[in-house]
């Protein structure tokens, strides 16, 4: 496979002030990240509230700068770009935000909103063009062509959720970058949103970067997950082996607190101590290492790099080698029954409507 999109010691950082007198503080959001993105996956990036996972993504975007390290996206530098070249980035990479309500211009109808990249990136198109593939785009995210002369207000989340997508697929991008594109939503409309961006990953060839906090999500959608503690990449690899064995202490304490439905469920959660550090001042070494078990003296005095394992997935842990498998990995490697029925129940309401398709083409 060929990568699409590189990190390479990517570093964002942002001024926090530090009063009239005091010197100027930083949070270190994004410390020294590096990974690749192969053409046509679904990656995934997981982390616990405050890791840096957003940041990460709106800097793979080129939505903020890095403060030092690059970007590639097909092997050019993203850093220094501006202007033209900026402009030609955005046609490849588009962005789902997290807030279907407040990413919406309520002054716009869904039509403009949609037609709206495509006067940027697509400028050959004429304005009857440009309603024709609005209508278009709309019928692949599961709504109807009338709707383009409304407003977002008279929409639900989740339809909302889907303007976001026709949205972000109207300039032809390559990649698309979700970031949270779900936890807005109710869990009944969670389905349907990630189950589309399954089909339309298939449908137009896409390389999809997600941030997520359900793990469940991430598991059945994703390729490849990448798992953030405190602006730093903890752990690398395949979805179902981080789901199942994961390798570093914070990944298994965060696999192990993920819910399962059941009364014989036989789940012994990690519970972590001490307090979470602050990304203005994080701790020395490995950032995990004052919550962490098994941490040692080393683990003060050097940061720990990604290290690949025998079976492919790359671990930053001095001792990853030394610590004791997780013994929930059976119930994890399948996707909770909940979560399985959830997805299918909404998959055949899908194919139902689909052969019941009108004339025009549009769901019933």
């Amino acid at each position: 496979m060929t990568a699409i999109v590189e990190a390479i010691d990517l570093v964002k950082e942002f001024d926090a002030g530090g009063g009239m007198l005091g010197k100027g503080k930083k949070v270190y959001a994004v410390s020294g990240v590096s990974f690749e993105v192969q053409r046509g996956e679904t990656f995934a990036i997981v982390g616990e509230s405050g890791c840096g996972k957003s940041t990460l993504a709106r800097t793979l975007s080129r939505l903020i700068a890095p403060t030092s390290g690059d970007v590639l996206v097909q092997g050019t530098s993203v850093g220094a770009l501006k202007g033209r070249g900026l402009r030609d980035l955005r046609s490849k990479i588009q962005f789902i935000f997290q807030d279907p309500f407040s990413s919406l211009n309520p002054r716009m109808s869904v039509g403009a909103l949609i037609a709206e990249p495509m006067e940027v990136h697509r400028p050959d198109l004429n304005a009857k063009q440009r309603r024709a593939e609005t209508a278009q785009l709309l019928r692949q995210v599961g709504l109807r062509a009338a709707h383009m002369d409304r407003y977002p207000h008279e929409f639900s989340g989740g339809q909302r959720q889907r303007i976001g997508i026709a949205r972000a697929l109207a300039a032809k991008p390559e990649i698309l970058i979700g970031d949270e594109p779900v936890s807005a939503l109710d869990v009944s409309v969670q389905a349907q949103v990630i189950n589309l961006l399954a089909d339309l990953k298939t449908e137009f060839g896409l390389t999809l970067i997600i941030v997520a906090h359900d793990l469940a999500v991430v598991r059945h959608m994703s390729d490849r997950i990448a798992v953030m503690y405190l602006g730093r990449i903890v752990e690398i690899g395949d979805a179902d082996a981080i789901t199942a064995n994961p390798r570093h202490p914070y990944t298994q304490a965060l696999m192990s607190a993920v819910p399962e439905a059941r009364i014989d469920a036989n789940r012994n959660p990690i519970l972590l101590e001490g307090e979470i550090p602050s990304p203005i001042n994080p701790p020395s070494g490995c950032r995990f290492r004052t919550r962490c078990a098994f941490a040692k003296a080393i683990c003060a005095e050097k940061i720990p790099l990604l290290e690949t394992t025998k079976d492919g997935r790359e671990v930053a842990c001095h001792f990853h080698k030394e610590i004791p498998v997780s013994d929930y990995g059976s119930e994890t490697q399948a996707l909770p029954e909940a979560a399985k029925r959830r997805f299918a129940l909404f998959r055949g309401a899908v194919n139902a409507r689909k052969e019941n398709k009108t004339q025009q083409g549009e769901y019933q």
